[in-house]
């Protein structure tokens, strides 16, 4: 035997007993031992909260070793279990070995697969009454979830939603859609030629409905396949192909959703346009709509017998009968088993769909097609001037200097009003010279990190001498004044040895009897509160917060009232100069 588990091979195919099931992922595109490497395992163990893993296989020094350190590396506070029975090596004393101080040393549970069921059996019973059989949720013409358990999907740990429908992760999730005879290697190393990683964002790789022979000359002997397309050079079946890619990616938003962006490179970056169009393109609905149904009615056929109905679980189409309004609750694009919903209901003039994107990433835009008008044209859909127009959603277009497909991209630029346009150096691709390209970088980051939207402005600061020493300037759109202090004008006795003035020193540099607040109204400048004052409060008078009982370490807020005034000033000098102080307000950290 020349080598293992070589793909085409028997002994690479999965027995009979573990045949995967219904909406279990099958990992593809391994270039290490690691089944994390070359794959998107870690998005998919992110996305779904999964909190334990139980690995098994061959051979436990090298894929179940690797795989089992970079699941603790990777992703933090995973719980690893390892099946010792369940594993084997070439030699009992590498197995062993593996088992009793390799994998500890990673924080592994070793277990047997007898105590690993057990262990999960007990969890199940546990969890028993917060679990449905339930394979999708049905949404009221509120866009709420109408299931008795709705409650119960956010225990079962799979996203958090907030109440707007967004997920409320501060990682961005990004979908990312590879182009023409390429794979999902292909696209993780072009993102992280953009700075756009898996430590930082939440990315779901979709392969391609077509697979292909041949790679893209440019990435084979680089890259293993297989490799995927999402449509064909030529045939009479296109527009069937087109729709089946569109199908692919709406539902992928469906089950794992919802995305904040969606990156495409080439021909997938065209079906991601096609596809972030949907809320507003009832024609590519209804098309949509109708390839579920025969794609039901023939999975129907295949499997003998097998009852769905017909009906769609990701898509349904408006019914147009004269039943009534409230007899009419549509379920378009519920997820299965979480609570996202791109549907709203239903309203008299017709269905309300939100977008599935809120922003879109096209890097280096082609097809075999002349332009949007035509692979509309070839999918059996009108081609009008609502079409060809994306004026809500955001878009970042990023464009070879040199690349052939230079005016297609430019093109499909054209299609939205509200786009960034960065070109770079090259022909058709993101190469790893992007890396040094910081300034495409950040541009994306910030369109990123707003989803689209301008950053907010942060208003200069307009600073006013108070003094020799100080100058003030007020933000009150953060409610925050900066002081910026003259260090080479104060005396020696202000600073601190490793340089750096305290408040406290700034005030015993003043004389003791000056004054340091006084009443507006009052014309009598004797009554005044003096820095001398101001120190003793701070210094074991009323405001030391040792008097509280306040010990190091401990936190310490201060609210203060509205409208201002000597009481609450004076109360925040006070902590400020005993304390290491810190902005609560959420903004006052961008300046």
């Amino acid at each position: 035997m020349d080598a293992l588990f070589v793909e085409g091979t028997w002994n690479s195919q999965i027995i009979d007993e573990i045949q995967p099931i219904n909406g279990e992922e099958i990992l593809q595109g391994r270039s290490d031992f690691s089944a994390f490497v070359g794959t998107d395992l870690v998005s998919i163990l992110r996305r779904n909260s999964i909190e334990s893993i139980v690995i098994v296989g061959f051979m436990s020094n090298v894929c179940i070793l690797e795989t089992a350190r970079d699941a603790g590396e990777k992703i933090p506070g995973l719980k690893v279990i390892v099946c010792k029975d369940g594993c084997a090596a070439k030699t009992k004393e590498e197995h062993e070995s593996t088992m009793d101080i390799s994998l500890p040393v990673y924080g592994c549970d070793i277990m047997t697969c007898a105590e690993v069921e057990k262990l999960f059996r007990s969890k199940q019973m546990a969890h028993a009454n917060h679990l449905t059989n339930e394979s999708s949720l049905n949404i009221n013409s509120n866009g709420n979830n109408s299931d008795a358990h709705a409650d119960q999907f956010t225990d079962e740990g799979y996203l958090n939603i907030d109440a707007n429908g967004n997920n409320s992760d501060a990682r961005p999730r990004i979908l990312a859609i590879h182009g023409a005879k390429s794979n999902n290697e292909v696209t993780r190393l072009q993102l992280e030629n953009l700075g756009i990683t898996d430590d930082s964002h939440d990315i779901t790789y979709l392969t391609g409905p077509e697979e292909v022979e041949e790679g893209d000359p440019d990435i084979v002997g680089l890259i293993r396949g297989p490799y995927y397309s999402w449509l064909k050079d030529a045939g009479n079946d296109q527009g069937h192909i087109i729709l089946s890619g569109v199908y692919s990616i709406l539902k992928e938003v469906s089950i794992y959703g919802p995305f904040d962006g969606v990156y495409g490179f080439s021909s997938g970056a065209a079906m991601a346009v096609l596809a972030a169009g949907i809320a507003t393109d009832a024609p590519l609905r209804d098309a949509i709509a109708l390839y579920e149904e025969e794609l039901l009615g023939r999975k129907s056929r295949t499997r003998g017998g097998f009852n769905h109905s017909r009906r769609s679980t990701m898509f349904h189409r408006r019914r147009r009968s004269t039943e009534s309004h409230d007899s009419r609750r549509s379920t378009v694009f519920h997820r299965r088993r979480r609570s996202t919903v791109f549907h709203q209901g239903s309203i008299e003039t017709g269905d309300i769909v939100r977008h599935p994107f809120k922003f879109i990433i096209l890097a280096c835009t082609a097809t075999p097609f002349s332009d949007f008008a035509e692979l509309r044209r070839c999918a059996g859909l009108p081609v009008t001037e609502d079409h060809h127009n994306f004026s809500t959603i955001p878009s970042f277009h990023i464009i070879g200097i040199e690349d052939p497909f230079k005016a297609k991209s430019e093109a499909y630029a054209s299609l939205f009003k509200n786009r960034r346009v960065m070109y770079i150096p090259g022909g058709h691709g993101v190469g790893r010279e992007q890396r040094s390209d910081n300034d495409l970088k950040r541009n994306l980051n910030t369109f990123i990190t707003y989803q689209g939207n301008p950053p907010p402005k942060v208003v200069e600061a307009n600073f006013k001498q108070m003094s020799d020493i100080t100058n003030v300037a007020l933000l009150p759109h953060v409610q925050v004044a900066l002081v910026h202090i003259n260090e080479s004008k104060l005396l020696p006795s202000c600073n601190l040895k490793g340089g750096g003035a305290t408040i406290l020193s700034l005030l015993e540099e003043w004389p003791a009897d000056r004054a340091f607040l006084r009443e507006a109204r009052i014309g009598d400048a004797s009554k005044c509160t003096t820095y001398g004052d101001v120190l003793q409060f701070i210094c074991g008078g009323k405001g030391d917060l040792r008097r509280l009982n306040v010990k190091p370490g401990e936190v310490v807020a201060y609210g203060a009232p509205p409208g201002g005034g000597a009481c609450p000033a004076l109360a925040f000098l006070s902590i400020g100069a005993q304390t290491s102080a810190a902005p609560l307000a959420p903004d006052a950290g961008r300046l």
